[in-house]
C-alpha cells in the first residue's frame, strides 16, 4: 500500500460542542493501519493481532486494498467490497484503545467481528471512494458520537458526554479514500447520504451489496473529502444550535 513516514505523528484531540470547541495536539505512535493493541478479541498477540485479525482480515484484503490505494482500474467484487468493509472496521475499533478513554463500539460487536471476519450487520456502515489528494492535510479523522433517537432536553444539548455509542471515522491510504459509521439508531447509517460539491462519488460497500463496483469511479476533491469527513459531525451540531435557538454556524 502507500508508504508513509515510520515514526510518531501528530493528531488533533479534543471534544467540539454546539458552541465551541476544545482541541490540542498530541503525537501517535505512528500511521494506524500499522497500530497494534495487546488485548482488543480478549486472548493473546498469536490470537488477536497475529491470528484471527491478520490471516482472516488483514491477508485477505491486502490483494483489494493495494489496488485502491493505487488507484489501479478493475472491477470490486461483492466479496471483495466485505473484506476491505471489514478491514476498515477493524482498524476503527483498534484506534479507539489508543487511549482507551473514548470506546464507543459495544463487546458484543467486537465478538460479532471477531467469529464472523465481518462487519456487524445492524447500524454500521462503510464507504470508499477514490480521491486525489490536492492540499487537504487530514489521513485519520474520527469522532466519536453519543446519539439517541429521541430529541435530548436543550439543557443538556452543549454538556460535555461522559460516554459514547458511535462514531464516524474517515482514514485515507494513498487514493483511498474511506468512510466508516456506527450509530445505534435503527435503519440511519442505511439512509445516510453525502453531497458532493465537486462530483466525487462515494460507494457504500457494507452492509452488503450483490453487485461488482468499477473501480475507480469519479474521483473526491479535497473540498469533497472535508465535507464528508466532517458531515455527521456538523449535521448534530446544527440540529442543536436549532433547537437552542442559535444561528447556523459559518463554515471557513
Amino acid at each position: 500500500m502507500a508508504p508513509r513516514a515510520p515514526g510518531r505523528v501528530k493528531g488533533l484531540r479534543g471534544f467540539r460542542s454546539v458552541d465551541h470547541d476544545n482541541l490540542w495536539i498530541n503525537k501517535m505512535p505512528g500511521a494506524l493501519r500499522d497500530w497494534q493493541v495487546k488485548c482488543v478479541c480478549g486472548g493473546t498477540h498469536t490470537t488477536c493481532n497475529n491470528g484471527w485479525m491478520r490471516q482472516r482480515i488483514d491477508e485477505p484484503a491486502k490483494p483489494v486494498l493495494e489496488k485502491l490505494s493505487r488507484g489501479d482500474q478493475f472491477r470490486m467484487f461483492p466479496r471483495d467490497q466485505e473484506r476491505v468493509a471489514a478491514w476498515s472496521v477493524l482498524k476503527a475499533i483498534i484506534a479507539e484503545y489508543d487511549d482507551g478513554d473514548h470506546i464507543t463500539t459495544h463487546h458484543m460487536q467486537r465478538k460479532y467481528l471477531m467469529r464472523n471476519h465481518l462487519p456487524p450487520k445492524r447500524n454500521w456502515a462503510v464507504w470508499i471512494g477514490h480521491y486525489e489528494r490536492k492540499t487537504w492535510k487530514s489521513e485519520w479523522i474520527s469522532a466519536a458520537l453519543f446519539a439517541v433517537a429521541k430529541p435530548m432536553p436543550t439543557t443538556d444539548l452543549n454538556k460535555t458526554p461522559t460516554r459514547f455509542n458511535g462514531h464516524a471515522t474517515t482514514q485515507v491510504i494513498g487514493k483511498l479514500f474511506i468512510h466508516v459509521l456506527s450509530l445505534p439508531i435503527p435503519g440511519f447509517v442505511e439512509r445516510w447520504r453525502f453531497a458532493m460539491p465537486d462530483g466525487g462519488q462515494l460507494v457504500r460497500i457494507w452492509p452488503q451489496t450483490r453487485y461488482s463496483i468499477k473501480w475507480p469511479g469519479p474521483a473526491m476533491s479535497d473540498r469533497d473529502a472535508d465535507l464528508t469527513s466532517g458531515a455527521l459531525d456538523r449535521k448534530g451540531r446544527e440540529v442543536a444550535r436549532k433547537r437552542l435557538g442559535l444561528p447556523p454556524q459559518k463554515r471557513l
